[in-house]
């Protein structure tokens, strides 16, 4: 029986790390389903809307802005990366 990994994120602190305001503040939203690897949305009152994929390890991360509604990328690389390895937990 191989070992089975466990993986968890922070993404209102890690929110708070690489966009701004109160990890508090940003609520996460139901979404669509990309249907490559995992979806998360997350909202904030003035920062607008952030949408999260993870596939095989990596993540990207993209913001869409509350005024202009034009989508930035905000961060992507490997989840062990030093920019967001300590919202991760890997077990």
């Amino acid at each position: 029986m191989k070992n089975m990994v466990s993986v968890s994120y922070d993404f209102p602190k890690m929110l708070k790390h690489l966009v701004g305001g109160k990890a508090k503040d940003w609520t996460e939203l139901d979404g669509m389903d990309s249907g490559v690897g995992l979806d998360y949305f997350y909202s904030h009152d003035t920062l607008g809307e952030v949408y999260i994929n993870i596939d095989q390890n990596y993540m990207s991360i993209s913001r869409t802005d509350p005024i202009t509604e034009e989508e930035e990328g905000i961060w992507s690389g490997e989840i062990e990366d030093e920019e967001v390895k300590k919202f991760v937990k890997i077990r």
